[in-house]
């Protein structure tokens, strides 16, 4: 298997959010927590303490700064998962630096939710696995109904290739980007991937590739290096079938309508992953 870069459109400047890869939270620096209630600050600071770290309050009470060694990040990460519930992971915000000073205004765009900085602090498996291009596809035949032996075309499945070469199905794969905040990234990691190999493959008729509307801003921007793999394999774009993934429902149907005006402008099929099976 070749491995895949995530990278651009010769020519044009990098996406820093699809095709750029950040690094894992790691070593030691200042962890700040910002929790929503008393009740939740409690449980934190008996997940701080059980993890052995030293920690003071700030401000209002519901800040706190925990100050962090080389090895003791980890530890406290799970502490934190194991204490706090889901809801509480979600709306407790967190800044991680290494600078033992307060914080600047410059700080600000790196606080996030506590659960996406657990997928980060958790995500190194999965962030080697992009960045070495470990992604491989499957392709499954969508037949016809009155021919089943004959295709009419073929659904590229995404996998991942672990270190020991065993396969990882699309569900860890897609949940792990999406608490890491890596989707972006995986999604067109992700239709590179299988455009790479159909062609790789010969895969005749038409090539369904699957996509996740949220890992895209704004069409024209996000897809043109999708695009530009497409054409540089050299097939017909009306044998590009994109099929929205299931797994992640826009907020907007706006958007989803304008990704989907945008593909059918630029000469490609559309469809709908799942549909009908009681949870699309």
């Amino acid at each position: 298997m070749q491995p895949i870069a995530l990278t651009t459109v010769v020519g044009s400047a990098p996406c820093p959010r699809c095709e750029g890869l950040p690094d894992a939270p790691a070593g030691a620096g200042e962890l700040y927590l910002w929790v929503p209630l008393g009740h939740t600050l409690g449980k934190a600071l008996g997940a701080i303490r059980a993890a052995g770290s030293a920690y003071e309050r700030l401000g209002d009470g519901r800040s706190v700064r925990v100050t962090l060694a080389e090895s003791e990040l980890a530890p406290l990460i799970a502490q934190l998962a194991a204490t706090l519930g889901g809801e509480e992971l979600r709306d407790t915000q967190t800044l991680f630096t290494d600078d033992p000073t307060i914080p600047p205004l410059s700080a600000f765009p790196l606080v996030m939710p506590l659960a996406r900085f657990i997928g980060q602090v958790q995500s190194g498996w999965l962030l080697d696995l992009l960045r070495e291009g470990r992604l491989t596809a499957r392709f499954q035949p969508i037949v016809h109904a009155a021919e089943p032996a004959r295709p009419f075309a073929h659904e590229a499945l995404l996998r991942g290739v672990a270190d020991d070469g065993a396969l990882i199905g699309a569900g860890p794969l897609l949940n792990a980007g999406r608490e890491a905040g890596l989707l972006f990234q995986l999604d067109l990691l992700a239709r590179k991937t299988a455009i790479r190999e159909a062609a790789g493959r010969g895969i005749g008729g038409k090539w369904f590739i699957n996509f996740n509307p949220t890992a895209i801003y704004d069409p024209a921007f996000c897809l043109r290096s999708t695009v530009a793999a497409i054409d540089a394999v050299g097939i017909a774009r009306d044998r590009i079938v994109f099929e929205v993934n299931e797994s992640d429902r826009p907020e907007e149907l706006s958007h989803l309508q304008r990704i989907l005006d945008y593909y059918r402008d630029a000469g490609f099929g559309v469809a709908l992953d799942d549909f009908g099976s009681g949870y699309s």
